[in-house]
């Protein structure tokens, strides 16, 4: 079924009876047990590039897999839980492949992986590791620099990746509190940083990695933001969504601009995902824009562990189409 959501605040209720004719089809690449990450993570444990999928499974080990041929090998150098992982392509066609991995215990590793000879494991070493430094979300910076935003308690820092071991000593863009999510637009020249003390800041960043503040702001009066994330609207304007609650709320922004200066962002519309209450709880939880900019997407686990949800929200920016089963919404979302 299908429903139009509109207006400046929101909110959608999940159905209770759509029946078993409507389900989202996909193809499985893999079955795994993985690790259950700590209750407050908001990384990710799953990460894919063009040629390769990871996973992190238990023991703090991950899993990297071919997507054309299904070769696989194990990557063993955390003692924690992964937290975790982003990919950043390390050739022109994808066949190798720098994965950033950071686990519960602060750890960060940045292996590099390739594709081997058929019937050959996966290729890999780690090319750098700093040990509990307290990094608990990574993002590669894009456009094909080996640039990285870390994310470590209360500041985030953005380092060369042949320069990680001093990962520490770079510039700090610091919060109040403990950051929750770090990203950048689509062309690296800014970055998002999102923590608990209730603000999102904006940096921009030159080809040295000196960092400029552009804008920060407050959501949600001051209560603690889980994820930033830039949207594309595909005529240069910068918009963000960010999300609070839980990430049971999302809040759509345009961010006016004066020549290279900005303004204070302006709210265009607030949705809140109210889950479905039964057949079970779920709470909304991580928030992944596509790298087209196109899809926004949560996560919800269901409380019970008995289930999960997805909401996907394909931007384009007038109203918000919302297209219903019974685990999945898949929604459109325009902004003017």
């Amino acid at each position: 079924m299908s429903a139009a959501i509109e207006g400046a605040s929101a909110k959608y209720e999940a159905p209770t009876n759509l029946g078993d004719g409507a389900q989202l089809k996909c193809t499985p690449i893999t079955l795994y047990q993985s690790e259950p990450a700590p209750r407050d993570s908001l990384g990710n444990q799953i990460a894919v590039s063009a040629r390769f999928v990871s996973y992190a499974i238990k023991g703090g080990k991950i899993r990297v897999l071919t997507r054309s041929s299904a070769t696989r090998t194990l990557l063993r150098g955390h003692g924690a839980t992964i937290v975790d992982l982003a990919f950043a392509e390390a050739s022109a066609d994808g066949s190798e492949a720098t994965l950033a991995s950071a686990c519960a215990d602060g750890t960060l590793v940045v292996w590099l992986v390739a594709e081997a000879g058929e019937d050959e494991e996966v290729r890999h070493e780690a090319v750098a590791t700093v040990e509990k430094v307290g990094a608990t979300r990574v993002a590669w910076r894009p456009g094909g620099g080996a640039a990285r935003a870390v994310a470590l308690d209360a500041a985030a820092r953005v380092v060369d990746v042949e320069d990680v071991a001093n990962l520490a000593a770079a510039p700090a863009l610091e919060h109040e509190a403990s950051v929750n999510d770090v990203r950048w637009n689509r062309d690296g020249s800014a970055l998002a940083t999102a923590a608990d003390d209730g603000l999102v800041r904006c940096w921009r960043f030159d080809d040295a990695l000196a960092p400029q503040l552009l804008v920060a702001f407050e959501p949600l009066g001051g209560s603690a933001v889980c994820s930033a994330a830039f949207l594309d609207g595909g005529d240069g304007r910068a918009r963000l969504v960010t999300g609070t609650s839980g990430n049971e709320a999302l809040q759509f922004w345009a961010v006016p601009a004066d020549g290279g200066d900005w303004d204070e962002p302006e709210l265009r519309q607030t949705l809140a995902l109210a889950p479905s209450k039964t057949p079970q709880q779920c709470a909304p939880r991580r928030l992944v824009v596509d790298d087209t900019a196109q899809f926004v997407v949560v996560a919800a686990e269901a409380a019970d562990g008995a289930g999960a949800a997805l909401y996907v929200a394909p931007v384009s920016y007038t109203h918000l189409r919302a297209h219903e089963t019974l685990r999945y919404l898949v929604c459109r979302l325009l902004l003017e």
